[in-house]
């Protein structure tokens, strides 16, 4: 056999391989549901098959059955019992990333975005916002949404750290704005912009009327805005540090509630510095930094993964980051 017949011979075979392989491949494929893959990733995320089964609108039969496919398809318990639900296994943590990314590999292809003119849609965005991104951001952004798409419709629902992940995986809300806490691996998000704190008060019920004094805060009577329920925040930490203590004595979900509050009263708000002179200014109250050092926020647009290349979803963060960009350099000038 001479060298060019050794090599043909040898491609040949590295052929046969490649076949053999693919047709390996497509029989494996062919054998798997690729809903499997659908209930693993609603397991991860509910880690109860009673809140899998809800989720994906079948009985809880059904997705024990899953399960079950699932553990014999990847030779690993996948989810272990852990009081009234369950605890992913290391192996279900080491697929887990390339199985989301897959089935949004499979969205984008399956489900391709249609074209996208602003001048001529006519749909409903939903942006999630805590109340003080509402109050500061969204008249800009509602301007800048009707210059440029008229016919577009908007919803402004409320979101925070607590409830922003599960409202981006429902569809509750197309994007998020707020200060929030660890993302999901599925969740994409962009810093908005850095931002202070500081005091909001009556200047006509306290001594100083341009800065209040580290005694004065300290002295007066607080009331911050609290999500979870809970009478102390990050600011309390700080002030725990320094062997300091305020005294808070009322909590309001809504920042808009504040200069009712403060109003007419001794009550100090301490809260960023944005939303802080906004309602100063709106109100009449007076506002400076704190008097003590704060690490600042940094809010943050947040949304899904699976809408990274859809069109609408681009032009609205576009759109949003410069509102906000924008407002924010009229706020402080």
């Amino acid at each position: 056999m001479n060298e060019i017949d050794a090599k043909l011979s040898k491609l040949n075979h590295l052929l046969n391989e490649a076949q053999n392989l693919e047709e390996t491949m497509t029989r494996r494929l062919a054998a798997m549901d690729l809903n499997l893959l659908v209930v693993f990733s609603v397991l991860m995320h509910e880690q109860s098959v009673t809140g899998a089964a809800k989720r994906l609108f079948v009985g809880q039969s059904a997705v024990s059955a899953s399960l079950k496919r699932l553990r014999t398809l990847f030779g690993d318990p996948l989810f272990v019992k852990a009081g009234r639900g369950m605890v992913p296994t290391e192996r279900a943590l080491q697929i887990l990333p390339a199985i989301n990314q897959s089935l949004m590999h499979i969205h984008a292809f399956t489900f391709a975005p249609p074209s996208f003119d602003p001048a001529k849609a006519s749909v409903t965005l939903r942006i999630g916002m805590s109340d003080d991104n509402e109050i500061v951001f969204l008249p800009a952004i509602i301007r800048a949404l009707q210059k440029r798409a008229p016919h577009i419709r908007v919803i402004a629902r409320p979101v925070s750290h607590l409830n922003i992940c599960t409202a981006l995986d429902s569809g509750d809300v197309d994007v998020g704005m707020s200060v929030f806490g660890e993302l999901s691996n599925w969740h994409a998000s962009e810093v908005l912009h850095e931002q202070g704190y500081g005091c909001l008060y009556d200047r006509h019920h306290h001594q100083e009327s341009k800065r209040l004094t580290l005694k004065r805060y300290l002295q007066s009577q607080q009331v911050i805005v609290t999500f979870d329920g809970a009478l102390e925040g990050k600011i309390d930490r700080i002030l725990a540090a320094q062997k300091v203590q305020r005294e808070v004595q009322i909590g309001t979900t809504r920042f808009a509630t504040l200069p009712h509050l403060v109003k007419g009263s001794n009550l100090v708000a301490s809260l960023p510095e944005l939303i802080g002179r906004v309602l100063a200014k709106n109100h009449g109250l007076a506002f400076c930094a704190l008097p003590f050092e704060v690490p600042p926020g940094l809010p943050r647009l947040a949304w899904h993964k699976r809408n990274d290349a859809d069109p609408i979803n681009q032009w609205l963060r576009k759109i949003i980051i410069e509102a906000v960009q924008k407002e924010i350099k009229q706020i402080l000038s």
